[in-house]
């Protein structure tokens, strides 16, 4: 499983607290050795503006039964408008801002008891949330409040307690982030945030797109917490990223978080990177499927206009096929993500 980046619609209201609605029970028979999606839809109140508020609208999505699940519908008042349906623990992890405390918080609605629980009280802003294989903890991406640095967090579960990694750099971004369900390891991407700023401050002068500086993916073990180099990237943003076993998907850009995208594969053994030709837009989230042999992404086709749609889709490395899951509709897709045993 992978990070992605949550995306808002265009809108510059946001509802206050509003009750959480379940529409649709799940189905008990569930169980965490089915990989599916987890993904985050949000729409209007009203189907029309956001006079009245929105709502974050929570499926999941069976990847062996194929079958689409609404699990509830969440009040969007964060930042980003992200969620985790956890069917092992019949819970939605989601950022959600605080009546009491400045910024937003992590938050969890439990489908089976109907309560919602405020789990963090020193937050600004969350940008992942994602679960370790052994549910366990949650990862986040998050700044705290008073700082600007996107730090990589962990959440145990059981002790509810929330460990930031590097909690005295203020100088280093984390950027983007997956959870490799094989291994229990975290891939994060670091840069300089002043080194992103003096590029910025270049292109804003030379009024061209922003060349992205070097990034440098780390690897960290969900357990020890011991952290290690994986690659070194010049000239590259990445815009999402996916560990599976011993491979490690990259969509990258040599501009900041801007198109043309380039694909490329990992051996996270030897370190040789391949490059991949991919008629895809995937730079919203990307998935590798079981034995990588596919990518589940948010976006879409870049030669077929039959699949011009954005969506979640599944692109088979072999055949070439392309799949619908989760076609864009009524309302914007936020974010998704896969899970995986």
């Amino acid at each position: 499983m992978v990070g992605c980046t949550a995306e808002k619609p265009n809108t510059s209201q946001q509802p206050q607290h509003s009750p959480i609605t379940v529409t649709t029970p799940l189905s008990k028979e569930k169980t965490a050795a089915d990989d599916y999606i987890s993904l985050t839809n949000t729409e209007y109140v009203n189907g029309v503006d956001s006079k009245d508020g929105m709502v974050m609208n929570i499926y999941s999505y069976g990847i062996t039964d194929k079958k689409l699940t609404k699990a509830g519908n969440l009040p969007y008042t964060s930042q980003s408008p992200l969620s985790f349906l956890s069917l092992t623990d019949s819970s939605i992890y989601y950022p959600a801002s605080s009546n009491t405390q400045k910024g937003d918080q992590l938050s969890v609605y439990r489908l089976s008891t109907a309560a919602t629980e405020q789990l963090s009280s020193n937050l600004f802003a969350i940008n992942f949330i994602l679960p370790t294989p052994d549910n366990r903890s949650l990862v986040l991406l998050a700044v705290k409040n008073g700082e600007r640095m996107l730090k990589t967090m962990f959440y145990d579960k059981e002790g509810k307690k929330l460990t930031v990694l590097d909690d005295d750099d203020q100088s280093t971004q984390n950027s983007r982030i997956s959870v490799n369900p094989e291994t229990n390891k975290t891939y994060v991407v670091r840069f300089s945030d002043e080194e992103d700023r003096n590029n910025l401050l270049a292109a804003n002068e030379s009024q061209t797109p922003m060349t992205a500086s070097k990034r440098t993916i780390f690897e960290i073990d969900n357990v020890t917490k011991e952290t290690k180099k994986v690659i070194e990237l010049e000239k590259e943003d990445v815009l999402t990223l996916s560990a599976r076993g011993d491979k490690l998907f990259l969509a990258t850009s040599p501009y900041f978080n801007k198109e043309p995208l380039d694909y490329s594969m990992l051996d996270l053994k030897s370190g040789t990177r391949e490059k991949l030709d991919l008629p895809v837009k995937a730079r919203s989230g990307a998935f590798l499927s079981q034995e990588a042999k596919g990518i589940y992404l948010l976006g879409s086709s870049s030669t077929d206009e039959s699949k011009s749609a954005r969506g979640i889709y599944y692109y088979d490395f072999e055949s070439k096929q392309m799949d619908d899951i989760f076609i864009q509709k009524a309302g914007f897709i936020n974010q998704f993500m896969l899970i995986s045993k």
